[in-house]
């Protein structure tokens, strides 16, 4: 191998490369929790603070309810920078249940 071809080690004039610009932070939001009582259905929110945008989000479901006939989740999505889900506890044999709404803010 020729060594007079193997390309030069960096030199002292190198600079890193700035961050780009723009969002830096990503934050978890909790609502608050959302009780559904058999039968019920129930909008939770969690909203992101201002100065942030929300990019995603979710739930989660809290114990206890029937293992027999569980809770579900009917919509989940983002709207004016907060992020709503619709639970339901239908079905004969349901119990007490409750949700927690989680969204996810960028600044």
């Amino acid at each position: 191998m020729n060594r007079a071809s193997v390309s030069a080690a960096p030199t002292s004039s190198a600079k890193p490369i700035p961050a780009p610009a723009g969002f830096t932070k990503i934050t978890q939001v909790s609502g608050q929790t959302v009780f559904l009582i058999p039968g019920n259905n129930n909008p939770g929110t969690a909203i992101c603070p201002e100065g942030t945008t929300i990019i995603g989000g979710g739930y989660k479901f809290n114990d206890p309810w029937s293992p027999l006939v569980p809770p579900s989740v009917v919509k989940s999505y983002a709207f004016n920078n907060q992020w709503i889900v619709w639970g339901i506890n239908a079905g004969a044999g349901a119990a007490n249940a409750s949700f927690t709404v989680y969204a996810y803010c960028i600044s």
